[in-house]
C-alpha cells in the first residue's frame, strides 16, 4: 500500500514537473513569436532607399563574405526641416581580415557635390538632395564604392537612449548644455542628456571632430545595450525606437548573413582620418564667405588607397 502510494507522488511530481515545463515552453514560444512578429514590423519600418554605385557593379556578395563599405548619416531631423547630417562616418568592413575601417568626414568638410556641380560643406549634400545626393557626394569624395547606408535621426536618439534603459559614457572635461552638466569621467545618461550630449561643439577642444567622437560613443552604447541579455524584456519599446528613428537599404536576410558571416570582422576596428586646413570660402549656396575645412589631397589619396585595399580593391 505504502509502495502504491510513493508511486503516485512520484507520478504526481513527474506530470506537475512536466505541466511546468510545456508552460514554459508555451511562454518561451509566445516570447519569440512576439518579438519575431516585433522584428518584422521594424524591418518593415526602416526600409529606405535603393542606392546604386556609380563604382563597381552591383552589390558585394555577402554569402560569400566579400568586403563591403556602409555610409553612416546622423541626420538632425525636426519638424517641417530635412535636416542636415552632422554626423557622417564611412565603414569598410572586411572579414577576411577580421577587420572594421572607420572614418568620420567633418560636417563642414569642403567637397565635390557631382549633381550640383560645385563646390560645398559635406553636410549640405544630404539638405539638398537627400540620401542619393549624400551617397553620391561621398563616394565620389573617397573613390570608393558605397554598398550601404543607414541613416538614425539624431533627434530620435532621445527615444533610443530611453528604450535602452540609459547609457553609460566617459566624458574627457566637464561642460555644461541645454541646462545639463557634465562632468568629467564616467557617467550615466537618459534620452534627454544623452541627445544634449553629443550635440555640444563650441566648448569641444576638438570643435566638430570631438562631437563627432561624443556621438559614435553614444551609438556604439546604444548598440552594445540593445545586444546584451538585459534588453530582452524590453525588446517591444526598442523594436519601436529603431523602426521610428532608423533608415537603411539592408534588406532583412543581408542583415542576417552580416551577423552571421561578418563577426570577426569586429576583431580589430581601426579609425582613420585625413589632414585639412581651417578657412573661410565664398560659396553660393549662402551667398557669403563661410567657415569650410580643406582637406589636404595627398591626405585624402592616401586615405582612399587605405580604403581600396581593405575592400580588396587594388
Amino acid at each position: 500500500m505504502m509502495r502504491s502510494n510513493r508511486t503516485r507522488k512520484k507520478y504526481k511530481r513527474r506530470r506537475i514537473i512536466f505541466t511546468v515545463l510545456l508552460l514554459v515552453v508555451v511562454a518561451l514560444g509566445i516570447y519569440v513569436a512576439k518579438v519575431a512578429l516585433s522584428a518584422k514590423q521594424m524591418l518593415d519600418d526602416i526600409k529606405g532607399e535603393d542606392i546604386t554605385s556609380t563604382l563597381r557593379d552591383g552589390k558585394p556578395d555577402l554569402g560569400k563574405k566579400q568586403p563591403f563599405s556602409v555610409l553612416l548619416l546622423g541626420v538632425d531631423e525636426r519638424e517641417d526641416d530635412v535636416g542636415r547630417s552632422d554626423t557622417i562616418i564611412v565603414v569598410t568592413v572586411n572579414p577576411e581580415t577580421r577587420s572594421t575601417k572607420m572614418v568620420s568626414i567633418p560636417r563642414d568638410t569642403l567637397i565635390y557635390l557631382p549633381e550640383r556641380q560645385m563646390d560645398d560643406k559635406a553636410n549640405a549634400a544630404y539638405a539638398f538632395g537627400g540620401i542619393q545626393m549624400a551617397h553620391e557626394a561621398i563616394e565620389n569624395f573617397l573613390g570608393i564604392p558605397i554598398d550601404y547606408y543607414a541613416k538614425i535621426n539624431m533627434e530620435g536618439m532621445e527615444d533610443l537612449v530611453d528604450a535602452v534603459g540609459g547609457v553609460t559614457v566617459n566624458s574627457p572635461f566637464e561642460f555644461d548644455l541645454d541646462g545639463y552638466v557634465f562632468p568629467a569621467g564616467e557617467q550615466k545618461l537618459d534620452g534627454k542628456e544623452a541627445l544634449a550630449y553629443v550635440r555640444m561643439r563650441k566648448e569641444d577642444p576638438e570643435g566638430d571632430f570631438g562631437r563627432q567622437k561624443r556621438q559614435r560613443e553614444v551609438i556604439q552604447a546604444v548598440i552594445n545595450k540593445t545586444l546584451s541579455a538585459s534588453s530582452l524584456t524590453n525588446f517591444d519599446k526598442i523594436f519601436k525606437a529603431v523602426g521610428d528613428n532608423v533608415e537603411t537599404n539592408f534588406t532583412a536576410s543581408e542583415l542576417t548573413t552580416v551577423a552571421d558571416k561578418y563577426r570577426s570582422a569586429a576583431d580589430t576596428i581601426e579609425d582613420l582620418s585625413f589632414d585639412g586646413i581651417d578657412d573661410l570660402q565664398y560659396i553660393s549656396t549662402y551667398d557669403q564667405e563661410v567657415y569650410v575645412w580643406v582637406p589636404d589631397e595627398d591626405s585624402v589619396a592616401q586615405l582612399q588607397q587605405q580604403l581600396k585595399e581593405h575592400l580588396n580593391m587594388n
